[in-house]
């Protein structure tokens, strides 16, 4: 009976000392990066560690930004198309006998709104292409300190 008792005594700290291994392993935990829509999990279990990293990197994708968001407004604007135009009509309009003036404002007009979407359109790339520069500056800096991207 002895020895049935110490067995079973054994037994149970062996169990017990197994589930509390299983028990102190570290949980993986996840976040949602607010800014970019990144969902980020640390293996190694700590939330702390994991918002940090996201507020760290965060400041660092946002410095990114790409230089040509911060160019002149009116170079490349409806101005050059304007004047482009205005050009293009006057020649075609001496060539074609017509008022070199109406022609020269027709084009004008013309220039003026193709300039303006064309402004738009570039404006619309450069945006979208400097959101994808800070995402990926955000992936990578979050990957170098040790944290794995979801999605």
């Amino acid at each position: 009976m002895k020895k049935m008792s110490i067995s079973l005594i054994v037994m149970c700290s062996l169990l017990s000392s197994h589930s509390n291994a299983s028990d102190s392993a570290p949980q993986i935990v996840s976040s949602q990066d607010e800014v970019y829509g990144i969902i980020f999990s640390n293996p190694k279990g700590d939330m702390n560690l994991l918002l940090a990293g996201t507020q760290e990197c965060q400041q660092l994708a946002g410095s990114v930004a790409s230089t040509a968001t911060n160019a002149d407004p009116v170079n490349g604007s409806g101005v050059r198309g304007a004047a482009k135009g205005a050009a293009a009509g006057a020649a075609v309009g001496a060539i074609s006998g017509n008022s070199g003036s109406d022609a020269a404002k027709v084009g004008a007009a013309v220039g003026l709104v193709g300039g303006r979407l064309s402004k738009n359109s570039e404006q619309n790339a450069q945006q979208t292409n400097s959101e994808q520069e800070q995402q990926m500056v955000m992936r990578n800096c979050m990957s170098e300190r040790g944290f794995n991207a979801l999605n």
